[in-house]
């Protein structure tokens, strides 16, 4: 009889081994991991409701403290605008002639009746000069038909000479008379036309951008260079057909142009009657005072006032900045408790901060020294 082991038998007592592994090691790294969250092997350790707490800061007896309160405010919606002149003015000639000179750039201020562009007056001299010697003609023949009419006047009451004498040379008065008159008004117009050869700014404004260079021909209609006055500036806003019921005809509203931290005033004197189809927007057109820094195209928001909301404000001194956290102190009966704040608007004018999280009001919070003052 063999005593070496029966192959099946061997192949049965490995196949349960591998059984009892693939079962029993999972099982075992379970119970281990529940037994470590659990805390089995922390002996000695100090757990979290033993922990000792840090003790706070006093509050230092020169503190300046004030108790967070909800802040009563309006709320502003921003419409997006564009400042634009109230009177966009195009400069142009009245008569057809070359410039010979153009001296004005964009950006110039120019005062009214000050000379812009000169033009070739050669054409138009020569004309007046031909009116002139045509007027001189014309004067000299009235004169002749003058007294010839008075002569045969006072034949024709001595019935010297016929009616129809008389009233040839009455006639010939009447068309000299006339021929002066004509000549007079052409005269007139020649001046006219001499003086546009010399266009002047009809105002006091600033050159937007020139049109022409020297050597070019002028014609009436077209356009040299345009301008416009800086003391009628508009804010242009575009404002949603939803809010477009609060606007007031003549009631003021703040108007800010962030590239020159400027917010100023102004009445609303437009409000175009048509709604953009594809925007669902309305204009709205706020008049700007006068400042030599406005121009047109320049970026601005029109700040209407949409309803009243009550926030949580603080003054900017009391937070300060710990890396990328904003920070308050808080007067607990413990002492100062450092917390960490969300902060939302900035209102720069009242020197506040709006807070969204982290305080609440009734609680109190310690300012920040000013430059100078001790620290705490």
């Amino acid at each position: 009889m063999s005593i070496l082991p029966d192959k099946r038998a061997i192949r049965g007592f490995l196949g349960g081994k591998k059984i009892i592994t693939k079962v029993a090691l999972p099982l075992f790294v379970l119970i281990f991991v529940m037994l470590w969250l659990t805390g089995a092997f922390q002996r000695g350790r100090i757990t979290g409701a033993e922990k000792i707490k840090e003790p706070l800061r006093a509050v230092p007896a020169d503190a300046q403290v004030i108790t967070v309160e909800l802040t009563p405010r309006e709320i502003i919606s921003e419409m997006i605008g564009e400042v634009k002149p109230e009177f966009k003015i195009n400069v142009s000639s009245q008569i057809t002639a070359n410039i010979i000179k153009f001296d004005i750039r964009a950006g110039a201020r120019v005062k009214k009746g000050q000379e812009l562009i000169l033009l070739d007056d050669r054409d138009v001299q020569a004309r007046l000069e031909q009116t002139k010697e045509s007027l001189a003609r014309a004067a000299a023949d009235l004169d002749y038909a003058r007294s010839v009419d008075t002569r045969s006047t006072a034949l024709l009451a001595q019935k010297a000479i016929s009616q129809l004498q008389y009233d040839q040379d009455h006639s010939k008065f009447l068309q000299a008379e006339a021929e002066v008159k004509r000549l007079r008004q052409a005269l007139q117009e020649a001046q006219v036309s001499l003086s546009y050869t010399r266009i002047l700014s009809p105002v006091d404004g600033v050159v937007i951008d020139r049109l022409a260079e020297v050597g070019d021909l002028a014609t009436p209609g077209k356009p040299l260079l345009t301008m416009f006055d800086p003391r009628h500036l508009w804010l242009q806003a575009s404002v949603r057909e939803d809010k477009a019921r609060l606007l007031e005809l003549g009631r003021e509203y703040t108007v800010r142009v962030d590239a020159l931290d400027l917010v100023i005033k102004g009445p609303l004197v437009e409000i175009v009657p048509s709604a953009d189809a594809l925007a669902r927007t309305v204009y709205a057109r706020v008049r700007l005072p006068m400042n030599d820094q406005l121009y047109p195209g320049m970026f601005g928001r029109l700040l209407l006032p949409t309803g009243r909301t009550e926030d949580v404000l603080i003054p900017q001194r009391a937070l300060r900045r710990v890396g990328q956290l904003d920070m308050v102190d808080v007067k607990t009966p413990r002492g100062l408790e450092q917390r960490a704040v969300v902060v939302g608007r900035c209102f720069p004018s009242e020197k506040k901060v709006e807070i969204l999280c982290g305080l609440k009001p009734g609680e109190m919070v310690m300012l920040q020294p000013t430059s100078g003052e001790r620290l705490p």
